[in-house]
């Protein structure tokens, strides 16, 4: 049985103030199955509507969430964790990649549980008095400066410790951790890569090929990248959209599927095998998506 659940996940915060921003690490855990989940008791043959409800709600345990605060200069746009780890990475709009080591705040989330940690929200005991949280500074293990900021930001799926950022200038940056440890990280690309003529807002690695990324951008255009190539250009680009591109998802599972969403509220499903072998970079792919969906009336941010 896998309840009850815990769950681990990390945001940022957006303050008036630079220096008051953080990024928070949270834990929720103690979590069960919900009323509607469970099923009815089998003895209730004689019992009324008032006794089943009483019975189901008998066992229910209220969640336990926890948080921890770790300092941050300027407003978050972006953080994403690099999976299995402690690590953590942000787009700030100070023109700053910071990466984080949270594991201090993780341990003091894993801490036992405390008697009033479980008294539920509805009951009437009085509660202790907050504890002051401990401070977490030193987290930050490395930090890139560019020109301007950005939001698009991906750690590679298939490289432990690359990750990959765009600016709001168009320029791609990559970076790698220097050891095993992540103990700290240096510059892949001394340059930005630059193919975009406008933002870059996403950025998705490829799921089974390590040196192949895809970004999105305001130009309305999808450019597929390899980091081994020596022109330090884009390999295919393709008009998505007749809008900004705000976000895409590449499908984990089928790996030539590319799903894109604009800033009209349409999203649109790519077959990337339509895309002819020895394509000039230079010239604009002409690609119909398999799919396309106007369901939303706003702009589309994740999918």
């Amino acid at each position: 049985d896998i309840f009850p659940m815990s769950v681990y996940f990390c945001g940022g915060s957006q303050c008036e103030k630079s220096a008051d921003n953080k990024i928070y690490v949270m834990k929720w855990f103690n979590m069960e199955k919900t009323v509607h989940d469970d099923e009815m008791p089998s003895d209730n043959s004689e019992d009324d509507e008032e006794d089943i409800v009483n019975k189901m709600n008998a066992k229910i345990k209220e969640p336990i969430i926890r948080y921890e605060s770790i300092p941050h200069r300027g407003s978050v746009n972006r953080i994403r964790s690099l999976h299995g780890s402690s690590i953590v990475a942000t787009w700030s709009d100070e023109n700053e990649v910071g990466i984080y080591n949270i594991s201090s705040a993780i341990s003091q989330l894993d801490l036992p549980v405390e008697d009033d940690e479980t008294i539920p929200s509805t009951s009437t005991k009085k509660k202790k008095k907050a504890k002051a949280k401990k401070s977490h500074g030193g987290c930050k293990i490395a930090g890139f400066k560019h020109k301007s900021e950005g939001y698009a930001l991906e750690w590679s799926p298939n490289t432990f410790g690359r990750l990959a950022s765009g600016s709001c200038d168009s320029h791609l940056w990559v970076y790698a951790a220097a050891d095993q440890n992540c103990s700290s990280f240096i510059k892949e690309t001394q340059v930005g890569l630059q193919s975009h003529k406008g933002s870059i807002e996403d950025i998705q690695w490829s799921p089974s090929q390590e040196h192949v990324l895809a970004t999105c951008s305001v130009d309305q255009t999808i450019k597929l990248w390899d980091l081994r190539a020596t022109q330090q250009k884009c390999q295919v680009t393709w008009k998505a959209h007749d809008c900004d591109v705000n976000v895409m998802s590449w499908n984990q599972h089928t790996k030539f599927l590319l799903a894109s969403g604009d800033d009209k509220g349409e999203f649109k499903i790519w077959d990337l095998r339509m895309i002819g072998s020895g394509s000039d970079a230079k010239k604009m792919q002409e690609i119909d998506p398999i799919t396309r969906i106007r369901w939303h009336t706003q702009a589309i941010t994740s999918i």
